[in-house]
């Protein structure tokens, strides 16, 4: 099982319904299975968003008043780093031309349960 996570500055930190439909296109791209989804808007206007995918699951949280959000995919689907970090490319560019990510974070589970963070960059390209 492999998670990335990751957070983007992004002006207002608002996803709208055209970069939503991009994502959900992204993770089925990737061979991901979406069963569920679920969000709960709060009264600043930051959103928690949930997909339960076959896989695992995708989320991610708003943050309007930071301008960030928060990703997280965690996923047993077959595939390393270079395919995750592909993913966080394509999800970061479909939410808008002003998204820059701050930190990413990639961990690779082995089959003994150990974690282990294979990267972690701040401000910087992780490849």
């Amino acid at each position: 099982m492999n998670e990335v996570v990751w957070d983007v500055r992004k002006k207002f930190a608002y996803l709208e319904s055209d970069s939503m439909n991009k994502i959900e296109a992204i993770l089925k791209e990737s061979g991901h299975h979406i069963l569920r989804e679920a969000y709960y808007v709060f009264p600043n206007g930051a959103v928690t968003r949930v997909y339960i995918l076959a896989e695992s699951h995708f989320v991610y949280h708003t943050w309007p008043e930071t301008d960030m959000i928060y990703f997280d995919l965690f996923s047993c689907k077959n595939g390393g780093r270079k395919e995750f970090l592909d993913i966080v490319e394509k999800i970061t560019n479909a939410i808008g031309e002003d998204g820059e990510i701050v930190r990413i974070s990639f961990f690779e589970r082995f089959n003994e349960g150990s974690i282990r963070p294979d990267i972690s960059v701040s401000k910087g390209n992780p490849r």
